[in-house]
């Protein structure tokens, strides 16, 4: 019996095997006491006719289908597509598969994509948060679900979460900067209501007050107003220009060395550049750019051992928040080479 166009289906797979469905569906499913002369039957009906089972029905009936939801702002971000491939690589190693949704910063479409998940039978989620702390609408779409929070403070006792030290290490970035004889130094960025951002200017804050410097603070509200005019405008005489820049996220870092680039103005010389995060390219840069390098690897990895946990226990607990520290890393752009 040669296989058709068709999709075989169990049904087939037990006719051409001569065995009940019954048995098929033991075979298939590893489960013992199967005669060997049956199982061999079995296994070569499901060779001859190319079956593939269908793994989410296969996983509705047993309740295990698989598959975690990962819900994120944005993709074009280094760090969140980082993170994304750090998850998809820790949850396939141990034969999960992931469905990546995009909320596009807005809590509403966030609390849409998840219940368009829990569609599709996702086991758990991974949440990126599009705000300060995950929105009454999505907790409400999630309750009774496996969660971890990721960059964000859940506010609810019963989900899991992964944070990276922001405050501490922007300060440290800060007081370098300081520690090199900047005295006017600014921070650059956008998405002022995301937690991530709203701790690492306080970290800013924290170090040039420390300093007794002034703040220089161009942090908008969205990604669209941080626009390279509006970086330049820092840097127009006949105000005296900030010596140094301190840099929230990549995107910002990019934007940052493209207005100085256009006002003509050297990295280090003139102007010194620190950025949050690192990307593909920091390094090959002339002059490379110093940044801090968040554990994306660590993060991923992180995040699925503690949802799945979650998933295998099946018992509410309290709980748990990890803090992972980045890594600085010092090139020339901060003026140490």
């Amino acid at each position: 019996m040669q296989a058709n166009s068709q999709k075989a289906t169990l049904r087939e797979v037990a006719l051409s095997a001569g065995v009940s469905l019954k048995t098929a569906s033991r075979v298939l499913n590893n489960e013992p006491h199967v005669k060997p002369a049956r199982e061999e039957a079995v296994r070569a009906a499901i060779k001859r006719l190319a079956y593939r089972p269908n793994e989410l029905a296969r996983g509705l009936k047993g309740r295990h289908s698989g598959v975690i939801g990962i819900v994120v702002p944005f993709l074009s971000h280094y760090f969140m597509a980082g993170c994304i491939q750090a998850i998809h690589h820790a949850a396939s190693d141990i034969g999960y598969t992931i469905m990546v949704s995009v909320s596009d910063g807005n809590p509403e479409k966030e609390a849409d994509q998840i219940r368009t998940l829990q569609q599709h039978q996702v086991e758990g989620f991974i949440i990126f948060p599009t705000t300060k702390s995950l929105q009454n609408k999505s907790v409400a779409e999630l309750a009774g679900t496996p969660v971890v929070i990721v960059d964000q403070p859940t506010g609810v006792p019963e989900m899991d979460s992964i944070l990276v030290a922001n405050r501490e290490t922007a300060k440290t970035v800060v007081k370098h900067l300081i520690d090199h004889g900047h005295s006017t130094i600014a921070v650059i960025g956008a998405n002022r209501h995301l937690y991530t951002i709203s701790e690492r200017v306080a970290g800013y804050r924290e170090a040039v007050q420390a300093a007794h410097l002034n703040a220089i603070e161009l942090v908008p509200s969205s990604e669209g107003e941080l626009t390279i005019v509006a970086i330049r405008k820092l840097f127009e005489p006949p105000a005296k220009h900030p010596c140094a820049v301190f840099t929230l996220n990549s995107a910002a870092t990019i934007k940052v060395l493209n207005a100085l680039k256009r006002s003509h103005l050297r990295v280090p010389e003139d102007v010194a550049v620190f950025g949050f995060d690192d990307f593909d390219t920091a390094e090959a840069f002339q002059p490379s750019i110093s940044v801090v390098s968040q554990p994306i690897k660590k993060i991923g990895n992180a995040a699925v051992e503690l949802l799945v946990k979650r998933i295998r226990q099946k018992k509410n607990r309290t709980g748990q928040r990890l803090i992972l520290a980045p890594k600085v890393i010092l090139r020339a752009s901060c003026g140490c080479r």
